[in-house]
């Protein structure tokens, strides 16, 4: 659930495109609560290298440890972070 709430923080701010950066079982987890918020105009997809994430309309949602120095422009959410910060 916190997971969605996060993705619809930034969807209320009109973003409907989200990229899923990492593999793993959070990933998945990330994938199944996009999919399960059944909102018709939000896109994703994953990515697990850098050169994937490319897109520069898409909110990153990092689902791996990442350089904090990646994030200079707001674009990018460190998803175990911010669900374990409430």
């Amino acid at each position: 659930r916190k997971i969605q709430d996060l993705v619809l923080i930034e969807y209320q701010k009109g973003k409907t495109h989200f990229i899923i950066f990492g593999d793993g079982e959070l990933a998945d987890v990330i994938e199944i609560s996009l999919r399960n918020l059944n909102k018709k105009d939000l896109k994703y997809r994953r990515a697990s290298k850098l050169e994937e994430v490319c897109d520069q309309d898409a909110t990153i949602l990092l689902a791996q440890a990442m350089d904090s120095s990646k994030n200079n422009d707001g674009q990018w959410i460190d998803v175990l972070a911010s669900i374990s910060d409430g």
